[in-house]
């Protein structure tokens, strides 16, 4: 069946010219073939609490469980303790806002880098901040019960399935 088609294309087009069409085509294929497409991630907005009340300036990262696809997510908190979820993108120049559907374990710890709680700079595109950059700003250490701050004690895990949006993330500090 090939052979018949690539006689057809070289009486059409003449031996050179096919060996071309056939080398275009199959460049065409292999490209195509090898386009990632984009993740499904999920949007997560949210509030974190202790007893009930804002923490500020806390990072928090979403660890999947065996069987999520991804490599988790993280956020830190504003000044208000809202957060909204970046997913872990390997070699991303830019934010993706979300993470993908799944299973995780929610750690909260103290930032490695010092947040800015002034408002987040806004790129020009209109688009997602770069992601990478510092600022410097201190926020107060501590708060943080130690259950909370190791994938191997927390007790928070939580589902994320598409339209979750809203999400608060509560600590109590009797653990």
């Amino acid at each position: 069946m090939r052979a018949a088609a690539c006689r057809r294309v070289a009486s059409r087009f003449g031996a050179p010219e096919a060996g071309l069409a056939v080398a275009i085509l199959a460049v065409v294929i292999v490209v195509a073939g090898c386009t990632k497409a984009e993740p499904r991630l999920v949007a997560v907005r949210g509030t974190l609490l202790l007893d009930g009340k804002p923490l500020v300036a806390k990072s928090i990262l979403f660890s999947p469980e065996e069987g999520t696809d991804g490599l988790g997510a993280g956020a830190n908190s504003r000044a208000d303790g809202s957060f909204e979820l970046l997913a872990i993108m390997p070699g991303s120049v830019r934010n993706q806002a979300g993470v993908m559907p799944g299973r995780y374990r929610v750690i909260v710890s103290e930032p490695i880098i010092p947040i800015d709680l002034a408002e987040e700079p806004a790129a020009g595109d209109g688009g997602p901040a770069p992601a990478v950059g510092f600022r410097d700003v201190r926020a107060v250490k501590g708060g943080i019960p130690a259950v909370y701050r190791s994938r191997e004690t927390t007790p928070l895990i939580v589902e994320v399935a598409p339209g979750t949006g809203a999400m608060n993330i509560e600590l109590t500090s009797g653990r």
